[in-house]
Parts: structure tokens; C-alpha cells; sequence
């Protein structure tokens, strides 16, 4: 079950989330709970669980010898925002247990208290050398190192910009190197720190573990220096993959995150390394993205033979979409005749004709819903 929910936060992180939702998302049956039901669900049952006893009980219990009565009061003081909590909190993060460490990171980036951020470097430099001296599998880190890793990187980001700078000086300390310094520059580019691009770029080729690599591609993306486009071309060729515990695919994430990057980047030179994807992987809906956010008209007859001579559903519904958001009017003859598309899923829907209709509209044609289908007023 972790691996799976590991797998589904990597997917949303690299995009993958967009395949998701046209194989899975428009399946779900009307009676099904939504996710914000689901978080709503969980924010009632977190604040039962921490209301359920005064904020001295639980304070007492930090002090208990079994670990899960321990990680229980963590949690709930960290849902509380407890001050009181933070020092022995902070004395939980050298917990022998992982599974202690985790929670303590947790509650200490949900009280958001700046007295926790020194601690909090810290603790990601241990666990950096505790990968070096522990090394397990191909790519050289552990599973339980990443997820603890990422927990202290979200914590650190939740407390935001006051953490810049003690992260700072992490990197302009020349003896700080490798993986600890590479975590901290991911924290400050995921703050929107450009002054570590060049040492994410750095990152992106020399650091041996996948899911890092993916999260720095994304990264670069986010900030907008185009200076790191020639290194997000080169991730397309990324070997790295992950599994899907449920339907045994795997997925090359850090080449989808750089996929992505290239479109928020807008970057025209990729174009053509986009199109190669495109003619080897027609169902991979984030190229389509990055293609839509790239806006150049030189995928558009691409796009109209896949449109029109594609078999498979999803890329169909893709080049539909993402033919609206580039805007050439050459694709309007095979939009309107793509109204007509009789890919129906199980609960009813038409997303070709669906996304024929809406990329109509994006260019100015009038198109109004009939029955199950659409109608193009002249």
C-alpha cells in the first residue's frame, strides 16, 4: 500500500496525474467520493483525534516509552500547532525509529515554528550521510531515506522564506557538497531561490537518485531561466522509471517532469525532441501539455493525423485539446469533423468530441451542445 501511495504522489509532483485522469479520473462513478470530500474527512477525523485530549496530556504523552503512543501525541501537537511541543519535538528528530523521525518532521513543519529550521538542516545533512554509509539497489538510496528526506524538504518549505537564510549559507559553505547540498538547493528553488539554478543544473546531471532528479527538472521549470533548457533537453533521455503497483507500467518520471519544464519554459527549441516523443508515445498526455503551453504551429499537422487516423482513444482526446490551445485555424476542418467521435466511456462521457467542442470555441466558432454531441452555428 506504501508503494503505491508513494507512486501516486510521485505521478501528481511529475505530472503523470494527466494520463491518470483520462484513464481513471472520468471512470469514476457519480456515487464515488470526491478527493476534497476525502481531505475534508481526514480534517474532521485529525481534529477529533487532537481535541480529544487537553494539550498538557498530549505533551505528557512525548514522554511515554511505547513509540506509538508517542507518534500519536506528535501528530496531534502538530495539528494543534503546540509551541510547547517544539522542544521535545526537536529531541525526537534524532529518534533511532524512522518511523518517529517522520512524524516529529511532520508536526514540527505543521507548527511552522522558526526555532525548528536549524534543527531541521541538521537532521536532512544526518540523513544525507546515513544514504552514503547505507547505500541499497542501482540507484544508491533507500526508500525510507527518500520519504524521510522529502518529509524534512516539505517541512522546510512549509516554513517558507524565513528558511532562506540558514539554506544560504548551507551553500555558500564550500566544504558542504553532493546530496545534502543538492536537498537544500531543491528547498530553495522550490521557494523560488534562482540563485541556486546553476547548482540545480549541476544537480540534474550528477545526482544518482531518480525521484530527486525528477523533483529538480520540475524545479527548473518553475523558475523560468531558460539558461536551463539544453540540460532539461538532455534529461529526455533519462532512463530512470517507476512502477505503477497496480497496473505494472512503468513510468520514466524524471523525463516527464523535464517534459513539463520545457512547457512551462515555453522553450521552441525542444519542439522538435517533443514531436520525436509524440511519434513514439501518442498516449503520453504530458508532452500534449507541454506542446499546448509551447504554442508553436509546427506540431499541428502532427496533431491532425493523430486526431484523425489514431485508433487509440486517449491520444485522440489529447490532440483535440491541445490543438485549441495552439490556436492555428488549419485545424478547424478536423475539429468539427471530430464533434462526430464516437469514443463513449463507461459513465457516459465523449472527451474527443468534448475537447474538439471546447478548442472550437478557443478559436471563435460558435458551438452549442446537442444531445450527446455538439453543433457548429455558422
Amino acid at each position: 500500500m506504501k508503494s503505491k501511495i508513494i507512486f501516486i504522489l510521485i505521478a501528481i509532483e511529475t505530472g503523470l496525474i494527466f494520463n491518470f485522469f483520462l484513464k481513471s479520473v472520468i471512470e469514476v462513478q457519480a456515487n464515488s467520493k470526491s478527493i476534497k470530500e476525502i481531505q475534508e474527512e481526514r480534517e474532521r477525523w485529525q481534529s477529533k483525534k487532537a481535541t480529544s485530549k487537553s494539550t498538557e496530556e498530549w505533551l505528557k504523552d512525548l514522554s511515554s516509552e511505547d513509540k506509538v503512543i508517542r507518534q500519536s501525541a506528535m501528530e496531534a501537537l502538530g495539528y494543534l500547532k503546540s509551541k510547547e511541543a517544539v522542544p521535545a519535538l526537536i529531541n525526537a528528530l534524532n529518534d533511532n525509529n524512522w518511523c518517529v523521525r517522520e512524524t516529529a518532521i511532520k508536526a514540527l513543519g505543521g507548527i511552522k515554528d522558526e526555532r525548528v529550521i536549524e534543527p531541521l538542516i541538521t537532521r536532512l545533512r544526518d540523513e544525507c550521510k546515513i544514504d552514503d554509509q547505507t547505500k541499497v539497489g542501482k540507484e544508491g538510496q533507500s526508500t525510507v531515506s527518500i520519504h524521510i528526506e522529502g518529509e524534512i524538504i516539505d517541512a522546510l518549505c512549509s516554513i517558507g522564506t524565513k528558511t532562506i537564510p540558514s539554506l544560504m549559507k548551507v551553500i555558500e559553505n564550500k566544504k558542504e557538497g553532493g546530496p545534502f547540498k543538492y536537498k537544500v538547493a531543491i528547498i530553495l528553488g522550490r521557494l523560488g531561490e534562482k540563485k541556486v539554478l546553476l547548482l540545480l543544473i549541476e544537480a540534474l546531471e550528477k545526482e544518482k537518485e531518480g525521484i530527486w532528479r525528477s523533483n529538480i527538472a520540475e524545479i527548473l521549470g518553475k523558475l523560468g531561466d531558460k539558461r536551463a533548457i539544453p540540460y532539461l533537453r538532455n534529461a529526455l533521455r533519462d532512463k530512470y522509471k517507476i512502477q505503477d503497483p497496480d497496473s505494472g507500467v512503468w513510468h520514466y518520471i524524471v523525463k516527464q517532469s523535464a517534459i513539463t519544464a520545457l512547457g512551462e519554459l515555453k522553450a521552441t527549441e525542444s519542439v522538435h525532441d517533443l514531436i520525436e516523443l509524440l511519434n513514439q508515445e501518442k498516449d503520453n498526455g504530458v508532452v500534449y501539455v507541454a506542446l499546448g503551453k509551447i504554442g508553436d504551429k509546427r506540431v499541428v499537422p502532427v496533431l491532425i493525423d493523430i486526431l484523425e487516423n489514431s485508433k487509440e482513444n486517449a491520444p485522440r482526446y489529447y490532440a483535440a485539446s491541445t490543438l485549441g490551445k495552439i490556436g492555428d485555424k488549419k485545424a478547424i476542418p478536423v475539429l468539427k469533423k471530430a464533434l462526430d467521435d464516437n469514443w463513449c466511456t463507461p459513465s457516459g462521457m465523449y472527451p474527443v468530441r468534448d475537447g474538439a467542442a471546447n478548442s472550437l470555441k478557443k478559436m471563435g466558432i460558435k458551438v452549442i451542445k446537442e444531445g450527446n454531441g455538439y453543433k457548429v452555428v455558422e
